[in-house]
């Protein structure tokens, strides 16, 4: 069976961390902690009462950004693209996708999807910006995989 959800919000990085002092090390990100927090209610409430986190999985990840209001013309054009506007989103205000996995990763976990993330044996992350109709978010699947060996 499986399962897809979406957590609301603007997919935040993990990884990158600062040095406070005394060995104290803190998230580079102050959107990390709500983000995560998100994706593991996201992620509760979507699951099916049978939902098995124990096996191994592929996890596709679909991260939503809005696109920066530069990315647009001005008075009539307002509505319109600027022909010189990136088709995907690849500045550092979108995060790395590595790092953006990663917050998503240990959200599932909390939400109760998988047992630990180092179940996660095949991932796909991908960023776009969102069409007129969406808001930020991300589109999450977990696909459960066989763990048996073939005879």
């Amino acid at each position: 069976m499986t399962l897809t959800f979406k957590a609301l919000g603007v997919p935040a990085p993990q990884g990158s961390k600062r040095h406070m002092g005394n060995g104290i090390l803190k998230e580079s990100c102050e959107r990390l902690a709500p983000w995560r927090s998100e994706v593991a209610h996201a992620c509760h409430d979507a699951l099916p009462p049978d939902w098995d986190p124990t096996g191994p999985y592929a996890v596709s990840i679909v991260c939503l950004f809005r696109r920066p209001a530069g990315h647009f013309g001005t008075g009539k054009n307002a509505e319109k693209l600027k022909p010189s506007s990136p088709l995907h989103p690849i500045t550092r205000s979108s995060g790395d996708s590595d790092k953006l996995a990663r917050g998503i990763l240990d959200g599932v976990t909390e939400g109760g999807g998988l047992a630990d993330d180092s179940q996660c044996v095949t991932l796909s992350v991908s960023k776009r910006y969102c069409e007129d109709n969406e808001s930020p978010c991300a589109l999450i699947t977990l696909i459960p995989l066989s763990n048996e060996i073939a005879a």
